[in-house]
Formats: C-alpha cells, structure tokens, sequence
C-alpha cells in the first residue's frame, strides 16, 4: 500500500487502493482516533459492502468484506456524492456527513490528515470530527 496519509496511530491509509477490509479497519481506527464521527465511519462500511459495476460489467467474484479487490473508495464516495446531489436521495444530514467523509479522505491522500483537509477547489480546511 503506498503511504499517502498517517494517522496519529502511525497508519498509512490509501483510501483510492484499498480492499474493504482495510477500509473498514482504516475506518475503525480513524473513529477510535476521533477523527471521524460515527456516521461517517458508518458510511464508509457501507461503501466496504458496495460495488459499483464499471461499464455495466457484474464481476463474478464476491465482493464481500473478504474480498482482495482493491478499489478506488475515494472515486466511490464522489460518485454516491454527486448522485445525493443530483436525485436528492440522501437522508437529512447523510449529505453533509458523505461530504465531510470525502474532505477527511481527501486530506490523507494529499499527506495531511482529518485535521487538515483540502476541499475540491484547492482550498486547506481545518476539519474537526
């Protein structure tokens, strides 16, 4: 896994090259951390279960929790992000919650952390569960 962010636990999480069971377990610590809220690391053992089919293509393997499939889960947060936003599915609150989830992957991808995180548009926020 290649390092693109550490927790304060010494973890290196590549949110954009993870099997579901790192990102669970990336997600379990960042939570015990106090980095992100329940509801974020909520969402992201949702995202762990969820597949999202590539050119309408169904694999014919399980992609369950143990799957060794990396995925990109940073690519499948903007996707369920932009979809809220377009059809107006997320439950109150699940919005904000996906988007503070996606600055918190965000900041470790660019070497930073939950603390310093960069939005879409290049500007550094100071994010705190």
């Amino acid at each position: 896994m290649s390092i693109s962010g550490i927790g304060s636990s010494g973890a290196a999480y590549d949110f954009t090259n993870m099997t579901p069971q790192q990102l669970v377990s990336a997600g379990a610590q960042l939570f015990k951390e106090g980095k992100i809220s329940e509801r974020e690391n909520v969402s992201l053992m949702g995202l762990a279960c969820a597949y999202v089919p590539i050119s309408g293509v169904t694999p014919s393997v399980d992609l369950g929790l143990d799957s060794t499939i990396r995925q990109n889960y940073v690519q499948m947060l903007q996707n369920v992000i932009q979809s809220e936003q377009s059809h107006g599915t997320a439950v109150p609150g699940q919005l904000a919650a996906d988007q503070g989830l996606l600055q918190v992957m965000e900041g470790y991808q660019n070497g930073g952390g939950a603390a310093e995180a960069q939005q879409s548009n290049g500007t550094i926020v100071n994010r705190q569960a």
